[in-house]
């Protein structure tokens, strides 16, 4: 018969099961007694969403260069913000009532800022931002109109003229709007207007025209008084702009 196998001791002379059970116990180092005496923790933390107030002002523009530096310009800006967060729905408000303006960012200021023409206008800017979150809660009840007392006025003139060589190439009854038109430029080219800054042989005298046949004169008047616009009415010219 073979011999039969022995179990190897090893170079201990103590079996395998044995190693296991005789096995030193881990040695484990305690991080907190590394920490420094003052040392702070750079842990990485949730960020908390930022509780910023909202902001809305009026602020009288004046002229940063030139002879007349410091003096009011007769433009009034908006500068104002919502609450942490509500900046499109903010944009998207208050856009719809800026007419051709666009709120931009300064980064310096951390505000939005567009030239508002009128008192009204500012007022409907306000109500809208007060819709938003919080805005019931930090901004004013209302503006101070005293801002605009020293602003370019408001005004618009309507008036009938008979033009020479019109669109037609001839001689036509057309309704012109002069003054303060800019801030509606797009609402008048999508009323048929034009702008001309020479009529009937009169240079610079920078009108939108649209045949008069062409143009609802009441719901125009309408949209101009809704942003708290001036408007004045003539029944026609004199001193050689028309023919009469």
């Amino acid at each position: 018969m073979p011999p039969s196998k022995k179990h190897s001791s090893g170079a201990s002379g103590v079996s395998g099961s044995g190693i296991s059970k005789q096995k030193a116990k881990a040695k484990l180092i305690d991080l907190a007694s590394l920490v420094k005496e003052g040392a702070t923790s750079s842990a990485p933390t949730k960020m908390k969403a930022k509780a910023s107030s909202a902001v809305f002002s009026l602020i009288k523009a004046k002229y940063q260069k030139g002879d007349r530096t410091g003096e009011n310009s007769g433009a009034i800006y908006h500068r104002g913000r919502p609450r942490f967060g509500q900046n499109d729905k903010y944009k998207a408000l208050l856009e719809k009532l800026l007419l051709t303006e666009r709120l931009r960012w300064n980064d310096e200021l951390k505000l939005y800022t567009a030239r508002v023409y009128t008192a009204t206008q500012a007022r409907r800017l306000l109500a809208a931002a007060k819709t938003l979150d919080g805005g019931d809660k930090d901004l004013p009840e209302d503006i101070d109109e005293s801002v605009f007392e020293e602003a370019t006025a408001a005004h618009v003139t309507l008036f009938p003229i008979t033009v020479h060589e019109g669109p037609t190439s001839q001689s036509q009854e057309m309704l012109a709007a002069s003054g303060m038109t800019y801030p509606f430029k797009d609402g008048l080219k999508s009323r048929g207007f034009a702008f001309n800054n020479t009529v009937n042989d009169v240079a610079g005298v920078n009108l939108w025209l649209a045949p008069v046949e062409d143009i609802d004169k009441e719901e125009l008047v309408s949209l101009f008084e809704e942003y708290g616009f001036e408007v004045e009415e003539f029944d026609g010219t004199k001193d050689g702009v028309n023919d009469e």
